[in-house]
Formats: structure tokens, sequence, C-alpha cells
């Protein structure tokens, strides 16, 4: 009799889930030299609350609806500003075969509600919300 890849590893189903099961696929991307008017702007059009930030194909940053609402600086910018200037930088990301338990703690340890989901392949395949992966 085979045994599974969970009863390999000893997981109850629920241990088991992983990243892919609870990731959205929608994601949105941008520039560093978007400006801010447009990344709110395509939040919104978009109905997404996080945009990725790449240049080069590689990525540099993240911006979500909670840093243009919440961060100071944000709110004191020139509407054209860059948000190269305001992203969040040195983001961590988890693959789409990644058990969720383990993204989870990612995320709590860096203070993100959101984290870039990758393939095998450093492919970005999707953002998983940390409200939809407590749930």
């Amino acid at each position: 009799m085979e045994s599974t890849r969970n009863e390999r590893l000893s997981l109850l189903p629920s241990d088991a889930t992983q990243v892919k099961d609870v990731m959205t696929s929608k994601v949105t991307t941008a520039t560093p030299r978007t400006s801010l008017t447009e990344a709110a702007g395509l939040m919104k059009k978009l109905d997404v609350p996080v945009v990725l930030v790449y240049d080069g194909g590689r990525m540099k940053g993240m911006l979500t609806e909670r840093d243009l609402g919440l961060s100071p600086p944000i709110q004191q910018a020139p509407p054209d500003a860059a948000i190269e200037r305001f992203m969040r930088t040195s983001i961590p990301s988890c693959f789409d075969d990644d058990l969720l338990k383990d993204a989870v703690q990612v995320m709590r340890t860096s203070k993100l509600e959101w984290l870039p989901v990758l393939d095998r392949r450093d492919r970005l395949v999707g953002v998983l919300s940390l409200y939809a992966a407590e749930r």
C-alpha cells in the first residue's frame, strides 16, 4: 500500500493545505516609476488592495491600499510622486506549493498582510492574503 505525501510528512489534512489552495491569482503589478495616483487608480479599477512593484522582471517592492491611506509621507507627497519612494522593499515571498501554515508564519514574522506567491520557476502566480489564510 502506498502512503500519501501527507502521511509521509505526518500532517493532518488541515496542516497540509498549500498556498495555491488559498491564494488569489488576481495580481496587479507596476513599475517603480508608477505614480501614486496611477497606483491608486489601478487598485480601484481592478479592485485589488495591493500592487507588486516589478522592474526588469524582478520584484522590487509592494504598495498596499493601507499604505496609501495611512502613511503620512504618502499623504503629504505630490500625486505624481513615484511609488518607489514609498513602497515596502525586501518583501519575502513563498511558493505556490508551500504549506499554508509556513507562509502564514512568514507573514506574521514579517508583519505583512500580503505575500507574493511564485511558482518553482520564480514566476509571479498570485498573492496570499493573511485574512484569507487564517479563515
